[in-house]
C-alpha cells in the first residue's frame, strides 16, 4: 500500500536498523483501495539473535493525516504571513517584562537596519527614537505595562545605520492566566 515515491525511504530506514541500532522510524504515504492517501508514522525496535538476525519486531503504525495537513497549513500560513509583512513593511515585537527585553521579527529588524534575529533592550529601542520623542514614547509604554491602555502612534525613528525614518507603532498589554501584565506586544510598519 505504500506510495511507489516513498518506498526507497520506507526501506532505507528497515535497511539501518542492526543491533547497534535496533530503532526506527518513518513516515510515509500509503494508498487505501478506495484511492484515498494517508500518511502513516511508524515506529518500532527489533530485536536480534547472536548472529545479527532479526528475531522480532515489535512496533506500531499510527495515521498522522491530520497532523500533516495541520503541519502543511501552519508552514502554508507562515510562509504567507512572511511575504505580508515584508511587502507591507511590517514587523513584529514582543518585550519581556521580566528581563527588559525586546524580541523582533526579521522584519522588524530590516525595518531598524540590524541583522535578523537582532533583540535590542527596551531603553535600546526607545532611543532609537530622537531625544525628543523618547518620554512620550516611555509615557505609552509604561502605561501600557501599569494598566494595559494600548497604544499607537506615528513618530520619527532612527535606524541602527543613523538613517531617518517614519514608524508606525502599535502596542498592547499580554496578561497571564490571573490577569497580571507578563509582557507586551505589537507591530512596526
Amino acid at each position: 500500500l505504500i506510495v511507489p515515491a516513498d518506498l526507497p525511504a520506507y526501506l532505507a530506514v528497515h535497511a539501518k536498523v542492526n543491533p547497534q541500532a535496533p530503532l526506527l522510524e518513518a513516515q510515509y504515504r500509503i494508498q487505501r483501495p478506495d484511492g484515498s492517501v494517508r500518511w502513516m508514522s511508524e515506529r518500532g525496535t527489533a530485536t536480534f539473535d547472536s548472529a545479527g538476525a532479526i528475531t522480532a519486531r515489535i512496533g506500531m503504525v499510527m495515521d498522522i493525516t491530520g497532523q500533516k495537513g495541520v503541519a502543511d497549513e501552519l508552514a502554508q500560513n507562515t510562509m504567507l504571513a512572511r511575504v505580508a509583512s515584508h511587502v507591507a513593511h511590517i514587523g513584529g515585537w514582543s518585550m519581556d517584562l521580566d528581563e527588559n527585553r525586546l524580541s523582533w521579527s526579521d522584519e522588524t529588524c530590516a525595518i531598524h537596519e540590524v541583522p535578523a534575529g537582532y533583540m535590542p533592550s527596551v531603553d535600546e529601542g526607545i532611543s532609537l527614537f530622537p531625544p525628543e520623542y523618547r518620554d512620550r514614547v516611555r509615557a505609552l509604554v509604561q502605561r501600557c505595562i501599569a494598566d494595559g491602555t494600548p497604544y499607537e502612534f506615528e513618530l520619527p525613528k532612527l535606524t541602527a545605520t543613523g538613517r531617518l525614518i517614519w514608524v508606525r507603532s502599535m502596542g498592547e498589554a499580554v496578561r497571564d492566566a490571573s490577569g497580571r501584565i507578563v509582557r507586551l506586544q505589537g507591530a512596526f510598519q
